[in-house]
């Protein structure tokens, strides 16, 4: 397979329609959305912290030939960084030291500012936690850790039809809090709850379910990072890459960042850019940012200083 990458069939730039969904749901949450306290909000420097959430998800539908949804309303360069925590993920990896030495993803060093919550919950400093995004690669079970993307891989080889490949960033055991509990991860996972994936027609389809999306911050990454996952996974089980879609359970912004919102959605779509394979390998573990090509990009300038909630 190396050397035939499996690529979208995208229309021409041109022809590209503008995607509105972003956008309408930011005016939703703008206009819908129920002022909720949070962790951060309840301590005495939370000031601004409050979320504004829908009370019911919302789906968003992207079929990949009107382009790779990467967000155009403000330049965001650093979605390549994404990819590469989305894949250091894929391989297990849960040392926030492994994740930006090796895989130049600093996206949590904030998180570790407090060494209290590794403390708390029993984990060495700069450990993420056996419950997170890391069980990608490696399940807690009895019997030792399961691999679900290599189980997923070779099930999709094998059984395409199946309706079953499936895969989560979730492990229930170490996410709840409260009396008598202690939680096995720093932050529990809100990306990727569900990773779907169906073969229909010979085409790549998948749907990942998020618990929980700031849509400011966190959710154009993970817009980035998932579409670039259905790549991959197409690529080394051969299939064309077909639709992405995304289910949100729980969009919100934060009332700190409404400035910055109020901004956003004063800009007008454009049509979104052409993301590519470069000599992609055909190991799903192998993959990284340097295997994926961004072109006809052409965003709204970047917006800087957008808050970001630990």
């Amino acid at each position: 397979m190396k050397g035939t990458a499996m690529q979208v069939n995208y229309l021409p730039y041109a022809k590209r329609a503008p995607d509105f969904q972003y956008l309408g749901l930011l005016k939703q949450l703008m206009r819908d959305g129920i002022r909720s306290e949070t962790q951060q909000s309840s301590k005495k420097d939370g000031a601004g912290k409050e979320t504004f959430s829908l009370p019911y998800p919302v789906t968003h539908v992207y079929d990949l030939r009107n382009g790779f949804p990467w967000e155009t309303g403000r330049s965001m360069k650093s979605g390549f960084i994404a990819v590469n925590e989305l894949f250091a993920f894929v391989n297990g990896v849960r040392s926030n030291d492994v994740l930006v030495r090796e895989w130049g993803v600093p996206f949590w060093n904030s998180t570790f500012e407090d060494p209290e919550k590794c403390r708390k919950r029993g984990l060495a400093p700069g450990d993420l936690g056996p419950a997170s995004y890391a069980v990608l690669g490696k399940f807690p079970t009895k019997d030792g850790s399961f691999n679900q993307m290599q189980a997923l891989v070779e099930q999709i080889r094998e059984l395409p039809h199946l309706k079953t490949h499936i895969a989560t960033t979730l492990y229930p055991p170490g996410i709840f809090r409260g009396t008598g509990k202690v939680q096995k991860v720093v932050t529990v996972p809100c990306h990727g709850t569900i990773i779907y994936v169906t073969v229909l027609e010979r085409k790549m389809n998948l749907t990942m379910v998020q618990r929980s999306a700031d849509v400011l911050v966190g959710e154009p990454h993970d817009r980035v990072a998932y579409p670039a996952l259905l790549l991959a996974l197409a690529h080394v089980t051969g299939y064309e890459p077909g639709i992405f879609s995304v289910v949100y359970l729980n969009p919100h912004f934060y009332e700190n960042q409404r400035a910055h919102l109020e901004e956003f959605v004063a800009r007008k779509p454009v049509a979104y850019p052409t993301v590519t394979l470069a000599n992609p390998p055909d190991d799903i573990f192998a993959f990284r940012r340097g295997h994926f090509e961004l072109a006809d990009y052409h965003p709204h300038p970047a917006m800087p200083g957008i808050p970001v909630s630990p």
